[in-house]
């Protein structure tokens, strides 16, 4: 894994180098800056495609590297919300969250991961402009968590298989943005 991460922390350096100069006002140009922008993107898209990696690679032994405690779900989700905030900016999408129950027992780590994935698959399908909304419903010591966005949805006959492992549904066949990684 950390020889995955390396390339992938010197490009980011590299690039948070170029913004910094940019940033300062030197003779940086809009059309170096989208380019910076676009690559940054870019490189955004290989950190989660490599983190998507790693984890289906720890499915195997999932039971081995689970720490279930008291988590702030808020705090997980804004951290997710703003590991995607490049993407939520240049497609003009907005967040609507509700109000969200503080503390809840779960796995910090793999609970990123999913919120991770959900919110890459419902930026991904969100058209320009659009909304996701993130609520919940519950009480006491049982809630659950539901996240809504306006695209393209999935085919009903695509809702029994969306967490199989490996599964393409037909939106992704479609629009060619699946890993086939899964839910």
């Amino acid at each position: 894994p950390a020889r995955l991460r390396r390339p992938i922390e010197v490009i980011y350096r590299f690039a948070r180098n170029a913004d910094d100069i940019a940033d300062e006002g030197d003779a940086f140009d809009a059309e170096r800056l989208a380019g910076l922008a676009a690559y940054q993107a870019e490189l955004d898209r290989i950190e989660a495609g490599v983190e998507r990696v790693l984890y289906s690679a720890k499915m195997e032994s999932f039971a081995k590297d689970y720490l279930i405690q008291e988590v702030c779900l808020e705090q997980v989700l804004k951290e997710a919300v703003k590991r995607h905030s490049r993407t939520f900016i240049a497609k003009r999408i907005r967040l609507d969250l509700r109000e969200l129950p503080g503390l809840v027992l779960s796995d910090r780590k793999w609970l990123s991961f999913i919120l991770d994935q959900i919110l890459s698959n419902a930026l991904k399908y969100t058209t320009v402009g659009g909304c996701i909304r993130v609520f919940s419903e519950g009480k006491g010591r049982h809630w659950r968590l539901f996240l809504e966005d306006n695209g393209i949805g999935i085919p009903a006959e695509d809702v029994p298989r969306i967490f199989d492992r490996g599964f393409t549904g037909r939106n992704g066949r479609e629009f060619q943005h699946a890993t086939g990684m899964g839910l």
